[in-house]
């Protein structure tokens, strides 16, 4: 998440996530979780998206805040809170949700969202805690929303992650099962080989990939 540069898999393929601007909204709001300190928040205020971004530690907002150079208002949720601290820039569409993914509603979030990028957060989460993460993304999602998915993809004997391995059958058939998400379609549209790089630079690895849905 700390890179410098823009994620490959999200610059090769955000657009035909997107789709056809015209069906969006003029302010296209994107949802992040889990989103440390990454600069993709700059890529999608770049392509025309409102933001709201989600981060649980302090550290991940302050190191964002002042590196970037960005300003905010006081917290200014009207929403009674112990999990959350919602910040939203002066000068940028952004709002910055700090704390507890799994408190964030759509309320919380000011509404719904046409996307949501997950680069990194359902990898992160364990694995007993995949069927909450769905639904909370399902309530952020508007009808007819998409969801841009990066997820780490290696064999699962490997190690014990986190990054956990999520493979095409545990995200269609475990994470958001046709049963209960009959609406979202998970279509691979790209994979990056990271064998060998950090964290998957182990003999145990047999293979890594960085699989975009």
């Amino acid at each position: 998440w700390h890179r410098q540069n823009y994620n490959p898999s999200l610059v090769a393929h955000a657009d035909a996530v997107i789709g056809d601007r015209s069906q969006l909204p003029s302010l296209p709001r994107v949802f992040i979780p889990l989103c440390g300190k990454t600069r993709d928040i700059f890529f999608w205020l770049e392509k025309g998206f409102e933001v709201v971004a989600n981060e649980f530690a302090v550290k991940g907002f302050e190191e964002f805040t002042q590196e970037n150079n960005v300003r905010w208002h006081d917290n200014t949720s009207a929403i009674p809170s112990a999990t959350v601290n919602v910040h939203r820039a002066v000068d940028l569409p952004l709002t910055w949700v700090q704390g507890d993914f799994f408190a964030i509603t759509p309320e919380i979030a000011g509404g719904q969202f046409d996307v949501v990028y997950d680069r990194a957060s359902m990898i992160a989460i364990n694995p007993e805690q995949r069927a909450q993460y769905a639904r909370t993304i399902y309530s952020l999602l508007r009808p007819g929303g998409k969801i841009l998915l990066v997820v780490a993809n290696y064999n699962l004997d490997g190690m014990q992650g986190p990054p956990h391995s999520i493979p095409e059958d545990i995200l269609k058939g475990q994470v958001f099962p046709d049963s209960e998400y009959p609406a979202l379609e998970f279509e691979k549209i790209g994979s990056i080989n990271s064998t060998g790089n950090r964290p998957f630079d182990k003999p145990s690895i047999k293979y890594a990939y960085d699989d975009t849905y």
